[in-house]
């Protein structure tokens, strides 16, 4: 198998050596944002030379991509783990905006590239991805009653997914507080989500 130097005291497997270059970018990235990103100082860190990372990112933002892409995984493992743990429809979809919200929060410079057009050819597939999930919940609480069945699941996914983001970046962004209006995640949520649900949240929407 071909092998890639990491510098004076070991060596890569070629598979290892991209998974570690992602690995490291995320955490480089959170540290000094996408505009402090420096593939120089990447290479420093994981040990290998500066052309090291070329042998499987043509660029800086392939790379980039490569993260972005792989922070919809991340998200998609988080709100599948916690949307799972509820039984109830409107629980559900109140926990998809809560942990969004709460995602970009510990993960701000990571979900601010993830939709960043400039990635868009490498985050397409797992944006679309991380979206078809999102319809089977709206279903689900469709066939319970929680959300009108007039209108077709991927379309009200669509909507929540926007809400839910519109909300994520006033919060980041201090929009709310500009406002007057403070909250918790859960609290924005449940406000935004009531205005459309059959039910409010906390009711039985069977």
């Amino acid at each position: 198998m071909e092998q890639t130097s990491a510098g004076r005291g070991g060596r890569y497997h070629h598979g290892a050596l991209k998974e570690s270059l992602i690995e490291g970018a995320q955490q480089l990235l959170a540290e000094k944002g996408a505009t402090g990103f420096s593939l120089h100082e990447l290479a420093r860190r994981v040990g290998v030379s500066v052309a090291a990372p070329y042998r499987h990112f043509e660029s800086r933002d392939a790379l980039l991509g490569a993260v972005a892409a792989r922070g919809y995984g991340q998200l998609l493992g988080i709100l599948g783990e916690s949307m799972g743990k509820a039984t109830d429809p409107i629980d559900q979809l109140r926990l998809f905006g809560v942990c969004y919200m709460q995602f970009a929060s510990d993960y701000p410079e990571l979900f601010g590239i993830m939709f960043n057009d400039r990635y868009r050819s490498e985050t397409e597939e797992a944006q679309r991805a991380s979206f078809e999930p999102m319809i089977d919940f709206v279903e689900q609480a469709q066939h319970a009653g929680a959300l009108t069945p007039d209108v077709p699941a991927p379309e009200i996914a669509r909507f929540l997914w926007a809400t839910a983001h519109g909300l994520t970046v006033l919060h980041l962004n201090g929009g709310f507080q500009a406002l007057g209006i403070d909250g918790t995640a859960q609290a924005l949520t449940d406000s935004a989500w009531s205005v459309f649900l059959a039910k409010a949240p906390g009711e039985d929407a069977t």
